[in-house]
């Protein structure tokens, strides 16, 4: 994962720490990346609760999901807000998305009240979706799709570059 992808969470959001790994794995210990490598730590079979066994998808003891409840909740919201604008139905489908990744923040409504109700337009809806499916979906490889879907992919890809390029890496 890019330095400019961990730099884009809040810093109370929950889901930062779980998808960008700033650790690595080798021979069984856990090591420290250094020289700003970021990998995907979710689902990190080091960090899973029971032991993996063999009935698990490929013996890790992490089954990988074909679809996530965020995922149609997501789809809900940019679906509505492309027929008929951010309407309840959305905003309501991004606030459950947003509540689980502040539960417990001490800023919760100013991160998923405020936020959304912040979302006057159409295109400040979009936009807020496309943020959110970035920051859900971390390292579970629908980023891409989702980006030439919307045909965004060239202008992100840019956008990345040139944002690394200025911090120097």
């Amino acid at each position: 994962l890019t330095p400019t992808y961990y730099m884009s969470f809040a810093d109370n959001d929950l889901r930062r720490d779980i998808t960008c790994a700033k650790y690595s794995h080798a021979n069984d210990t856990i090591a420290i990346n250094r020289a700003n490598a970021i990998g995907v730590g979710k689902w990190d079979r080091a960090l899973a609760a029971k032991s993996l066994g063999k009935e698990s998808s490929k013996g890790t003891g992490i089954n990988w999901p074909l679809m996530r409840y965020s995922d149609v909740l997501l789809m809900l919201a940019e679906a509505e807000n492309e027929l008929n604008g951010p309407t309840a139905i959305a905003r309501e489908a991004l606030t459950q998305v947003r509540a689980r990744a502040f539960k417990g923040s001490p800023t919760y409504d100013a991160d998923v009240t405020a936020y959304v109700n912040g979302l006057t337009g159409h295109d400040d809806f979009f936009k807020a979706i496309v943020n959110e499916r970035a920051w859900e979906f971390g390292g579970e490889g629908l980023r891409r799709f989702d980006l030439i879907r919307w045909n965004l992919y060239a202008e992100k890809l840019e956008t990345t570059m040139r944002q690394m390029l200025c911090w120097g890496i």
